[in-house]
């Protein structure tokens, strides 16, 4: 067998992947899939398991989910931190089902635990604004009796 053909086969615990084409080792194969055939390496069935969600669940098709991450410039709508497309949240009215944006986790699950009411998510904003003026108090207090000492 010739050398430079031996080097392009896979190696016995490689995989090719039919979505980008790669080959590679188990850790990059779910472990239930690594003794059946598995055309998708982990990456790409996330990808693939994770839109194929916002297409049953929102109706949105890959190409609109696609074109409303650019237009926020896959930042986050409420924290404007760069989110990864793994981890990029539909955020809905849970009412209507109609699409509101895409945030990322932890602003979409802050949504959730507000149960998406607006005075509620203001009267969280008004006591963490007035826990810190009670912190600065709270400071002066604790020099003032440390001075005392």
């Amino acid at each position: 067998m010739r050398t430079d053909i031996v080097k392009l086969l896979p190696k016995p615990a490689e995989r090719f992947c039919h979505d980008c084409s790669a080959r590679l080792g188990d850790d990059n194969w779910y472990k239930s899939c690594r003794k059946q055939k598995q055309y998708w390496c982990k990456s790409c069935w996330n990808q693939l398991f994770y839109l194929r969600v916002k297409k049953h669940k929102y109706g949105l098709e890959r190409e609109e989910f696609e074109r409303f991450l650019r237009n926020i410039d896959g930042r986050c709508t409420i924290c404007r931190q760069v989110m990864c497309e793994d981890w990029v949240c539909v955020d809905h009215d849970h009412k209507t089902k109609w699409v509101r944006g895409l945030l990322c986790r932890s602003c979409n699950s802050g949504l959730g635990f507000f149960a998406d009411d607006p005075d509620r998510l203001r009267a969280a904003a008004d006591y963490l604004e007035a826990a810190e003026e009670l912190r600065i108090l709270t400071a002066k207090r604790q020099e003032w009796y440390e001075g005392r000492k």
